[in-house]
């Protein structure tokens, strides 16, 4: 078996702290240490350098969806035009 690439993508917005820091910062740390080995050995295997992602965003928080942009033929785009960005995060 081998892995070239890990990807995690994990977020909980929790009021319980303890659970927020289980799921977004011990369990991925912990998968990519277990996954360590099979990461090492498919490097040495195929001569490459395997690699872990982690992604996160708090980007969703910051979203919102107007009615115009919801019924629109091409939401994404419209979305996406400078006219609807918050000034806060530009």
């Amino acid at each position: 078996m081998f892995l070239h690439l890990l990807c995690v993508r994990t977020q909980i917005l929790n009021v319980d702290p303890l659970r927020s820091t289980q799921v977004n910062h011990l369990s991925p740390s912990l998968l990519g240490l277990l996954l360590l080995p099979l990461l090492v050995n498919t490097g040495k295997r195929f001569n490459t350098r395997p690699r872990v992602v982690i992604v996160t965003s708090d980007m969703h928080h910051y979203a919102t969806f107007e009615e115009d942009i919801i019924s629109s033929p091409r939401p994404l785009r419209d979305y996406a035009h400078k006219d609807n960005v918050k000034k806060s995060l530009v």
